[in-house]
């Protein structure tokens, strides 16, 4: 089972990097409103973080690969 947005998982890195992402920042933002908390309710956040910039990181190695399929090269 995948979630797809697109016939090819590939294209869709950037619908998952916006979604992850915007995810991270409503967790960090409902933190900063707390005046204290604890290390341990940060982790999701960071994690969420790390995921963006991985699928980040696989959206620059696939997107040339993509383009150099797409021209023959």
């Amino acid at each position: 089972f995948s979630i797809s947005f697109t016939s090819n998982p590939k294209y869709d890195f950037v619908t998952f990097i916006k979604g992850y992402s915007s995810a991270a920042n409503m967790l960090v933002n409902q933190l900063i409103e707390r005046i204290n908390f604890p290390n341990y309710n940060a982790y999701p956040a960071v994690f969420l973080y790390r995921h963006v910039f991985e699928l980040s990181l696989k959206n620059i190695i696939y997107s040339p690969a993509i383009i150099l399929a797409f021209k023959r090269v």
